[in-house]
């Protein structure tokens, strides 16, 4: 048997993340559970359902369900969206959604109690962030250099941080007075006095993706039980572009600058990372047509690899800018520009992801009308960083890399994130509905929803919900399967450049 499907995503939204924070773990614990254009189509509420492969990844038991063997691949169009004010950016994508097959075991006897077992295989694409993302802010009256000077005060120059402060101050953005006292090169008599155009540009690619081993069996079709070994791997890379345009004829003298990772105009940010977690699962069918299903999903620990490359970049318009207030204070030539750069910075982190339980229930109405309502529950304040184990280094064969990596790992400290985390999010109630209408034995129509409350304790109500839409048709010939399906999520955002209070 062999089921080939169209799976048609649109995505809507802003999403922000820089280096490893604690917004970084969004990336990794917020789930869509799309999966088959079948699950898809009925918003990815299968979980009580089951006999679908990627409801396995939802509710292990589903994989109890199956009576006859089956692979399936679905294939995903990505379009994302993002919109911010006057601007947009749009990004469109080809994705594998998922693939994997089912061996079963079914025993069709009836004096059998236990009805065999089912051995399944399959890869997922749990998340993806394909995007492009620009914002502006005009006549801003803070600056980005104002949080790098808090940050830098009570530093030496040499001390200063190689990815913040550090190339501000190296690039004439920030100064030293003769109480070795730090400034912006915008203040005018101590105080920020001029104003800033502010534009941002975020190019990201990268996904979540799982490979899961299912194991289910099922107890006189009205118990099914199941367990699953998922292994996680996530890629993701981001391009930035930071830029602050001085008002004209500025006192400073600044024309603008950029702050850029790698290339000029771009930040490069790398993640690379493995993770490994477990899943139970159950669903009980009270009377032939409900179906009663619960799950609980155990963390998943994941060993990061973070790549940053750094540098900045900043304009002038006049030869001279005595306002700095250090040895160089002749610029040679006017509009010259002055850069550094800093080599890729690499280190490890293990994150521990939430852990999360579902509630699920089914109707089935004979070969008519199934429906499905999934509630999910996780705790995202359960998320947590902390130092990698020793024995993980033991992968560089480079003695002088494992030593780098090993010293920069260990140089981090986790617990302000750790406390942010606590502090910032909390547990959401997540919910999914779909129903399936079969037309006749060859057409089948499906339609769902899904909410994703906001993980952040402070939100207004607008912000950071995801809600999906979706619909999709199906057609069974025979040995053939093929499914169509078409997923709208929209999510409204409130992000900032910064925390001006640094």
């Amino acid at each position: 048997m062999r089921r080939i499907i169209l799976f048609l995503q649109l995505l809507l939204g802003v999403e922000m993340i820089y280096a490893q924070t604690e917004t970084e773990i969004l990336n990794y614990s917020r789930l869509s559970y799309a999966g088959s254009a079948r699950a898809a189509a009925m918003g990815g509420a299968f979980g009580a359902l089951g006999g679908d492969i990627s409801s396995w990844n939802l509710n292990p038991a589903a994989i109890g369900v199956f009576r006859k063997s089956s692979v399936t691949y679905t294939s995903v169009l990505n379009f994302s969206g993002n919109e911010s004010g006057e601007l947009t950016a749009r990004k469109t994508s080809y994705l594998i959604g998922t693939v994997g097959g089912v061996l079963s075991g079914y025993v069709k006897d009836e004096k059998s109690d236990w009805k065999g077992f089912n051995l399944g295989f399959s890869y997922t694409d749990l998340s993806n962030n394909i995007q492009n993302t620009r914002q502006q802010v005009y006549h801003s009256p803070t600056s980005l250099t104002d949080v790098y000077v808090w940050q830098s005060q009570g530093y030496k120059p040499d001390e200063l941080n190689i990815f913040t402060t550090g190339p501000f101050y190296d690039t004439y953005l920030l100064y030293q007075d003769e109480n070795e006292s730090y400034h912006s090169i915008l203040e005018t008599d101590g105080e920020t006095a001029e104003w800033v155009d502010q534009y941002q540009e975020i190019r990201e690619k990268g996904y979540l993706g799982e490979f899961s081993i299912a194991g289910g069996t099922n107890y006189k079709d009205k118990l099914y039980l199941g367990a699953v070994l998922g292994i996680q791997w996530t890629y993701d890379k981001q391009r930035i572009l930071y830029s602050e345009i001085a008002e004209e004829n500025a006192p400073s003298l600044l024309d603008f600058y950029d702050r850029s990772m790698g290339r000029r105009s771009e930040q490069i940010r790398r993640t690379r990372s493995t993770g490994i977690n477990l899943k139970l699962g159950l669903i009980y069918r009270p009377v032939p047509a409900i179906r009663l299903g619960a799950a609980i999903h155990l963390p998943t620990w994941f060993t990061m690899e973070y790549t940053l490359e750094n540098s900045v970049h900043t304009y002038f318009t006049t030869p001279t800018d005595p306002s700095v207030g250090r040895d160089k204070q002749e610029y040679e030539i006017s509009n010259r520009a002055y850069g550094t750069y800093y080599d890729p910075y690499r280190y490890l982190a293990n994150v521990r992801t939430p852990w999360r339980a579902f509630l699920c229930w089914g109707l089935v109405l004979g070969q008519h009308v199934m429906l499905d309502v999934d509630y999910e529950y996780v705790d995202y304040s359960s998320a947590k960083y902390k130092r990698p184990a020793k024995w993980i280094y033991g992968s560089y064969e480079d003695d002088w890399e494992k030593d780098k990596i090993k010293t920069l790992s260990r140089s981090v400290d986790y617990d302000p994130i750790n406390r942010a985390i606590r502090s910032l999010y909390r547990p959401t109630h997540n919910l999914r509905a779909g129903m399936e209408v079969r037309v006749n034995s060859w057409v089948s129509l499906r339609g769902g929803y899904g909410l994703q409350q906001s993980p952040y304790k402070h939100d207004v109500a607008s912000f950071n919900k995801i809600y999906t839409y979706a619909g999709g048709i199906g057609l069974n010939v025979g040995l053939f399967f093929g499914d169509l399906s078409y997923t709208r999520r929209y999510s409204k955002n409130e992000t900032c450049f910064y925390n001006e209070n640094g």
